[in-house]
């Protein structure tokens, strides 16, 4: 697909219509040079545009803009940019890139949140007018703005607009300073709204031009042989289309093309050419190219990168880029890995897995591997044996290794009862060959070994320090016996200690007891009461404090430190314990105890922050616990070996056979928690059921991400809820009301679940929507985002999601659950409309699946839950790609898998991501599939750029059979959440609805069923490179037979795409497109549905001075409110639309296109047809009209420059309407 936005000019009343350039922050400079100018002269630096009025969101958010003229950075460091009243007055820092922008925000960086500014200031600008000087560490005048003095020339403090200056090389009078013209936009408000100005961006005011930028990147140098990876990037920072954009790569010589992310148009030896069309306003192209050294190649290479257009460009000196490589000889590498558990508790059994690679292009000879085990470990066993052993030390003579060769061994050794504390492994490797570097001829790794509490411990568990639900805390005996709590106290930290008695209860060996300040807040927010309400309540500080558990005898037992308490105390060390952040309220966050995964049981009590939950450790830490979890019942996952019957369905192919058929299994319940319903072949076939006497009961999300309660899938929801409620069904919601002291107990429910009779349940990825499980003909195709669904009679899964239902929805001890229309609030009552539920036949793909998999037979299952369970490390998702080492297999397709859970991989790991890598760095393949599809949005996520960048970074840098990449098999979107393991021969899939987000893990509810079975695995890894190829096609030598050449593209314009089966007339639009080579002036053009003049409907013709560029589409639409991107509209509901002129001379009724049948002409300026689409019963002399489409599809040109006069030829359905977009030719 091709965007083709920004393809027409308008010359209206001597104005022009400037669609701004896109400028990226935080990029190398614009220029190919990049040193740092010595002297600046005036007008080299220029005060670009000024915000004085602030924004829609506070006037007081002021910002500001330099603009560099030059061709090179400047530095900033030292000049002054001052008011002259003196507010403000500005001392700058830092540089300027070449051409490129410094934005100054005024206080803070929220003013415009979402592109960084250079440099804070403060200080405010009057809006009767300033007078603003730029200077130099000279003192030197280098620019002014409203240097003439007097009111702002430009800017508008009604509108919030900024003052633009209209050409950067012009000097600083009145009359070049304009106003934003409200249409280009760049950036939000601290509200998030679009602001009226263009930061970091070509003005609004500023000469109409293409600039091509181009920048290249590569290593500084590597080694003769080796791969050499370049990025090339190609923007378009003008305000006009670039047309007939090609890109230019020469290669030095020596250096051989291995693979391009995108394939090249032409290659002429050394020379590499793409073909990349016309490139809107903003666009931007970033190809990855993999070559490969020879292996006698040294000294400097240059690579050099070209680019060019048909479009007019003043500034071509950034058309070029080129990026200097030295390569040296060639020599061996070699680089050790090591990878073991990160805890361990005292006596364990602990595995090791080593690697040793030779990165180099030259052999390693005589290689000798020492691994040296820590004190309080004992060699078990390794394979393979050690050469010899001398004490700790493991010694391997490996021989010669060649290039690229990787070993893998794995060490076993047993932890004795007392090795506590951080167990360090160090490995080294050492050859006789010369090697590149030794950085990395070494690695080590520690566990931290803990002891496990002995019996004989009380300890505080959980507790919970204010909020709605009051104050409360849990104690666990870990004693044999029981413990008599009279004469115990709680105290906290004061000369002397502040104590309270607990209750004079007995607490059971192995028992757990809840105290609580006050029982009634306590039930509502956690489902069930405390044990114990004591007299006396201690009253903990919500800052922070202490909690310390003393015994009869007046003995500290235990210590607890949070927030701000004091950490100095007795029985206490290091940092207090601080609730973590993230998407939940934390009032209702509870302290809490890191369990064992093996017990359940609190695993250490060092008496620090490190045995608690929310600890700063990745690995153990960084999460909380919330009131109303059923955190420890589900803290275990559900494992089981059983006889079952397996069906295994994938979308959008076949997976909504899958679920109608468990629905129909029904003989007297359904259970479903889900996050959205919407699919009518769902709710007809729930519908039936409950008319049939079977008891339906529905929870869904209450407040969905799409956000309004208008919208129609919100709509359909409700519908679907009053059909089910009317039949006897039940539909609830999970909310989140905080007004009314309703908090949700999970960020989103998200889980996708059907149990049946309690007998079947069905896992799936996918939610109850169309566009998830399209129930459409699959004879021609199919529509839909990619996912899997999989169902099963296991009687202990079929058990477990059973519970989880009846503790999710539990309105009876649960206020986050509220039945559909019981008054509450009319969001969750009777829809305000009756929705459509267009009956959909699109296609977006071939259906490559047409069957589900069905097997029965012996299968082990393991069934578990985030939050409770996601991140375990023995098992679960960590624990099975865990299993993966040297010569098994990871296949993961995801939605999305954020490359970090913070800021940056290292400080902030997505634990899902690392798993994956490590499986590599054990020597397993591993590939990566996400998604790069919109789901039929106008904009997709870009998040995985940054995913892609970081895992295959990794893979280069290490060697490691491990790639990343984006796709969208189906041309929907990739929905999936699955992950394949082919582990020691053994099949295993994960399937369910977790995302590669922190929130998704840690505070969502979702569901996900892993099983190990061979014939699931293979159907699933079937799909799976399917999926993967077509995200990267192969390119071969093309052969004819009998070939006929495609018939030339029309010569004159034509309608690309018609929506006019729409909900509301004023949703109407067509779409043009000019196939030709030439700028087409639409002066004279007219777009109608009327026939003849006479004809009752009216005709609309084109403003004077219109134009659509070559290859070019413009969208004209009845509102342009209705239809954002309309070019133009033919009512004027939008006033940064232009409006379309109605035609007096024909009739005089309004544009209504008849869904049962009617034409669209385009005439041109001698009123005669230049192209005419007609469906159903509309007629026109000539045409063969296409038989229509149902709500809400369109119809499409395909191909997009053909035109036989037959609307079914030349037109297809489209599923999800497309304004503004085209399939190339």
């Amino acid at each position: 697909m091709s965007n083709k936005y920004g393809k027409f000019s308008l010359a209206l009343m001597g104005s022009c219509l400037l669609l701004a350039a896109l400028f990226l922050p935080g990029q190398s400079s614009l220029r190919a040079e990049s040193h740092l100018q010595g002297t600046a002269q005036p007008g080299d630096v220029v005060i670009n545009e000024v915000a004085w009025m602030g924004t829609a969101a506070n006037y007081n958010d002021e910002w500001m803009e330099l603009y560099n003229t030059t061709a090179h950075a400047i530095t900033l460091t030292g000049w002054t940019l001052q008011a002259a009243d003196g507010t403000p007055n500005i001392t700058l820092n830092g540089s300027i890139s070449a051409h490129g922008y410094f934005l100054l925000e005024r206080t803070n960086d929220t003013t415009i949140n979402d592109i960084p500014a250079d440099q804070i200031y403060t200080g405010d600008l009057g809006n009767t007018g300033e007078i603003l000087t730029l200077s130099d560490d000279a003192s030197q005048v280098i620019d002014t703005a409203n240097g003439a003095g007097g009111a702002w020339p430009g800017g508008d403090n009604g509108t919030k607009s900024s003052m633009e200056r209209i050409d950067p090389l012009a000097s600083d009078t009145d009359t070049n300073w304009a106003t934003n013209d409200g249409v280009t936009h760049n950036g939000q408000d601290a509200n998030g709204d679009p602001l009226n100005g263009t930061p970091k961006l070509r003005n609004s005011a500023a000469a109409s031009e293409a600039e091509l930028i181009t920048s290249k990147q590569g290593p500084a140098q590597i080694y003769a042989g080796q791969q050499l990876t370049y990025m090339l990037r190609l923007r378009n920072l003008g305000n006009i289309t670039a047309t007939n954009s090609y890109l230019t790569n020469t290669l030095p010589a020596g250096v051989t093309l291995l693979a391009s992310s995108r394939p090249t148009s032409t290659q002429n030896g050394q020379q590499l050419i793409w073909q990349l069309g016309d490139m809107a306003s903003g666009a931007e192209q970033v190809i990855t190219l993999t070559t490969v050294v020879s292996e006698q190649l040294t000294g400097a290479v240059v690579n050099r990168l070209t680019a060019q257009s048909a479009a007019t460009e003043t500034l071509t000196a950034n058309n070029s880029a080129a990026w200097t490589t030295t390569i040296l000889a060639a020599q061996a590498n070699l680089r050790v890995g090591k990878r073991g558990p990160a805890a361990a508790t005292a006596g364990d059994t602990l595995t090791y897995y080593l690697t040793i690679t030779n990165d180099g292009v030259a052999a390693a000879t005589e290689v000798w591997l020492t691994d040296t085990l820590p004190a309080g470990l004992t060699f078990s066993s390794s394979d393979p044996a050690p050469t010899t052993q001398e004490g700790q030390q493991l010694i391997w003579q490996l021989g010669s290794l060649g290039a690229g060769v990787t070993q893998a061994l794995t060490v076993t050794a047993q932890s004795t009862e007392d090795a506590i504390g951080e167990a360090a492994n160090h490995l080294t490797a050492t050859t006789t060959a010369d090697e590149s570097s030794q950085l990395d001829n070494s690695a080590v790794w520690t566990t931290t070994v803990k002891q496990l509490l002995s019996a004989g411990q009380l300890l505080i568990k959980a507790a919970l320090y204010g909020g709605p639900a009051g104050e409360a805390l849990q104690l666990i005996n870990l004693k044999e016996s029981a413990v008599d709590l009279t004469g115990w106290q709680l105290c906290k930290y004061a000369t002397p200690l502040n104590c309270k008695a607990l209750p004079h209860v007995e607490l059971a060996a192995g028992a757990t007891l809840w105290l609580a300040d006050e029982e009634s807040n306590f039930t509502t927010y956690f489902g069930f009461p405390p044990d114990e309400t004591p007299a006396t309540w201690l009253g903990l500080t919500d800052s922070g404090g202490e909690l310390i558990l003393q015994d009869d005898q007046e003995t500290t037992i235990d210590v607890l430190v949070y927030g701000a308490g004091q950490t100095g105390i007795t029985g206490w060390s290091g940092d207090a314990v601080n609730t973590y952040p993230l998407g939940l309220d934390q009032k209702f966050q509870l302290l809490h105890r890191i369990l064992a995964e093996s017990t359940g049981l609190p695993v250490t009590d060092t008496n620090t922050a490190a045995d608690w939950i929310q600890n700063p450790d990745p690995a153990t830490g960084r999460r909380g616990v919330y009131a109303g979890w059923d955190y420890e019942t589900l803290f275990q996952p559900l494992t089981a070996t059983e006889t079952a019957t397996v069906v295994v369905g994938i979308a959008p192919d076949n997976a909504i056979e899958v679920i109608l058929q468990t629905l129909l299994r029904a003989q007297r319940t359904i259970s479903i928690e889900v996050y959205s319903l919407s699919n009518y072949a769902v709710i007809s076939t729930l519908v039936q059921q409950a008319e049939a006497g079977v008891a339906v009961n529905i929870l869904l999300e209450g407040g969905l991400a799409f956000g309004s309660t208008a919208d129609l899938k919100w709509q359909q929801e409700l519908w679907a809820c009053q059909q089910l409620e009317a039949v006897g069904g039940r539909c609830h919601f999970m909310i989140h009301e905080t007004g009314d002291g309703i908090y949700n107990r999970y960020k989103y429910l998200h889980s996708k679940i059907i149990i049946v009779d309690d007998e079947w349940v069905a896992i799936s990825s996918q939610n109850l929507t169309a566009s998830s499980l399209p129930a459409d003909d699959k004879s021609n195709g199919t529509y839909g985002s990619r996912g899997l669904v999989i169902a099963t009679n296991a009687p202990s899964v079929a058990a477990r999601a059973a519970q989880i239902f009846r503790w999710d929805c539990d309105p009876a001890h649960h206020s986050d659950i509220l039945r559909w229309n019981t008054g509450y609030t009319s969001q969750y009552g009777s829809p305000t409309i009756t929705p459509d539920f267009p009956q959909i036949d699109g296609v977006t793909s071939t259906v490559r699946f047409p069957q589900p998999l069905t097997v029965q037979g012996e299968f082990a299952f393991e069934f578990f839950t985030a939050p409770e369970a996601a991140l375990r490390q023995t098992d679960a998702l960590l624990g099975l790609v865990g299993r993966a080492g040297l010569g098994d297999r990871v296949l993961v397709e995801q939605m999305y898998e954020y490359a970090d859970w913070g800021d940056n991989p290292v400080a902030d790991p997505n634990l899902r991501l690392e798993a994956y890598i490590n499986a590599a760095r054990r020597g397993a393949e591993v590939r990566i599939l996400v998604n790069n599809g919109t789901f039929g949005q106008e904009y997709g996520d870009q998040s995985y750029t940054a995913t892609l960048s970081y895992v295959n970074q990794i893979a280069s840098a290490e060697g490691l059979n491990l790639r990343a990449a984006a796709g969208d098999p189906t041309g929907y979107g990739i929905h999936n959440k699955m992950v394949l393991v082919e582990a020691s021969g053994q099949g295993y899939a994960h399937i369910g609805s977790l995302n590669g987000s922190e929130v998704s893990s840690k505070i969502n509810r979702e569901a996900a069923l892993q099983i190990q079975s061979a014939e699931v695995y293979q159907y699933l890894e079937s799909m799976f490179w399917v999926d993967w190829n077509l995200s990267h096609p192969l390119y071969l030598p093309l052969v004819l037979r009998n070939y006929a050449p495609p018939p030339p593209p029309a010569a004159h314009l034509l309608f690309s795409e018609v929506y006019y089966i729409a909900s509301d007339t004023n949703a109407e639009w067509v779409e043009l497109y000019n196939p030709t080579g030439s700028t087409i002036d639409l002066s004279g053009y007219k777009i109608g549905d009327a026939a003849n003049p006479d004809d009752y409907e009216g005709m609309y013709q084109f403003p004077t001075g219109a134009q659509i560029g070559s290859k070019g589409v413009l969208v004209i639409a009845v509102s342009g409110q209705q239809t954002p991107l309309a070019d133009f509209e033919l009512i004027n509901d939008d006033p940064t639309i232009p409006e379309m002129l109605e035609v007096d001379s024909w009739g005089t009724g309004s544009w209504t296109l008849a869904n049962g049948g009617d034409e669209v002409l385009l005439l041109g300026p001698d009123n005669q047809p230049v192209d005419v689409v007609v469906w159903g019963a509309g007629a026109y002399p000539g045409m063969t009209p296409h038989p229509g489409v149902l709500y809400p599809r369109s119809l499409e040109r395909f191909p997009v420059d053909q035109d036989s006069d037959d609307c079914t030829v030349d037109f297809r359905e489209r599923a999800v309407p497309d304004p503004g977009h085209v399939v190339e030719p």
